[in-house]
């Protein structure tokens, strides 16, 4: 596997902004390529789903609703590859901006999103830059309420599901290393701006 390329990860609580984090990166920076972990979802109907008793609802907050065995694979096919040449999965995006008369091409940048990217270890461990975007229990669900997914949240989802498995998670995460832990109401362009301002120098040295 080549280390020619750089890799970004952008993790965090739902409704955190680390979706438009990523999406704006990729946007700025052109041929950068996006992978997003919620295209990664099971079907509903897939044996591996494991379900809420209390609720008799799926629980789509854990590894075991995602394909992470397809996720890490394209992850590695990209990373096989020289960046200039890549041939990219279908789940993959290279960003079309072509940077005429703006900023440099960055045609090695692979930005890594999902809830549980920084979960697992294999992908936490090939990116070069860490970001773990937090929200307070209040701050999260006066976002989530404002969302629809698909299938919808049911009443009690949230308290018995979603925040419940965000801490786990993210206590999971403060024990790894080199992780740089963001205010999710921070706005978005300060915090893009300070990310951009980290893979600058990442790719000076």
């Amino acid at each position: 596997m080549t280390r020619e390329w750089v890799v970004v990860g952008i993790s965090g609580a739902t409704c955190s902004g680390k979706s438009t984090l990523a999406g704006n990166l990729h946007e700025m920076l052109p041929q950068s390529v996006l992978i997003r972990q919620d295209d990664y979802f099971l079907p509903v109907d897939s044996p591996a789903h494991i379900k809420v008793e209390a609720l008799g609802h799926l629980n789509w907050e854990i590894m075991t609703a995602l394909d992470m065995d397809s996720m890490r694979s394209d992850v590695h096919n990209i990373l096989s590859q020289d960046p200039s040449l890549a041939k990219l999965p279908a789940k993959a995006q290279r960003s079309t901006n072509d940077g005429a008369g703006s900023i440099e091409a960055f045609p090695n940048l692979l930005i890594l999103e999902g809830f549980l990217l920084l979960n697992d270890p294999a992908l936490s461990s090939l990116c070069d830059l860490r970001y773990y975007l937090t929200l307070t229990r209040e701050q999260c669900w006066e976002r989530r309420q404002k969302r629809t997914y698909d299938p919808p949240d049911i009443p009690g989802y949230f308290d018995l599901t979603v925040w419940p498995e965000y801490e786990k998670h993210r206590n999971q995460v403060l024990g790894q290393s080199n992780i740089k832990f963001v205010d999710g109401m921070i706005q978005p362009d300060i915090t893009r701006a300070s990310v951009v301002n980290d893979i600058l120098k990442l790719l000076q040295r």
